[in-house]
């Protein structure tokens, strides 16, 4: 545990003193990597009302249309439709990610 853990064990202690017991048994619990937010956004949208599996295989598509610097709006609004379609995503989708 370290710091960054404090206000959640807090929380834990307070609401739930069971999964607090186990959450302070752990020697090490790690956050994980925060996403950019329109990459969340997008990864969001690209899920919605398909599999996880289906998602996850869109959404590496949809990602390798960008650079490798990651996604960006300037990026997402330049892509064509055919594009987008081609990997996988709905009219609909598309635009909602344009």
């Amino acid at each position: 545990m370290n710091a960054d853990h404090a206000p959640f064990l807090a929380h834990l202690a307070e609401t739930d003193p069971i999964l607090h017991a186990v959450a302070t048994r752990q020697a090490h619990l790690t956050w994980p990597e925060p996403r950019p937010h329109l990459e969340a956004m997008m990864r969001a949208i690209v899920g919605q009302q398909v599999s996880t599996r289906a998602a996850a295989t869109i959404f590496y598509r949809f990602r390798q249309l960008f650079p490798a610097q990651g996604i960006d709006a300037a990026t997402a609004l330049a892509l064509p439709v055919d594009e987008l379609r081609g990997a996988g995503l709905s009219s609909q989708k598309v635009g909602y990610l344009q």
